[in-house]
């Protein structure tokens, strides 16, 4: 058997574009979010409807277009900022935190934030989420 080393490489390269547009195409579209996928609008306000602590992490639960978010937040004193309140609106750059601790065996997905901190999610918020630009229970001045 002779095999054509340009044609096999062409056909290499081929199937590695395709598999690179499409992973690409998978990533970057709603079906290949992790949980809840981001509002895209730049002005969205997420309206908080209940805020909780666990040990020396804040959790602030908030509501935009139906979907739910739980946002965890370290207790920290901040210097600047508007006073997250519930009931209040709010502009949250928010990223998963999903994607960046561990996750701990058990029923739920949950990451553990500290020594003492475990979070989960629930089943109305299948994702849990940090925020860009809150500090404490402070959301920083629009940049």
């Amino acid at each position: 058997m002779i095999i054509n080393v340009p044609s096999l490489k062409r056909r290499l390269v081929a199937v590695g574009l395709l598999a690179a547009v499409s992973w690409m195409n998978f990533c970057c579209s709603d079906r290949g979010s992790y949980g809840n996928s981001l509002p895209s609008k730049l002005d969205t306000l997420y309206e908080v409807y209940k805020i909780d602590s666990i040990n020396n992490h804040y959790l602030i639960y908030a509501v935009f277009d139906s979907i739910k978010y739980k946002i965890v937040s370290k207790k920290v004193e901040a210097k600047s900022g508007e006073e997250i309140k519930k009931g209040g609106h709010y502009h949250f750059k928010l990223l998963s935190l999903l994607l960046d601790y561990p996750i701990t065996p058990g029923p739920r997905e949950c990451i553990r934030v500290d020594k003492s901190t475990i979070i989960c999610t629930e089943d109305s918020m299948p994702n849990i989420y940090s925020a860009l630009n809150i500090e404490g229970l402070y959301a920083k001045e629009k940049e």
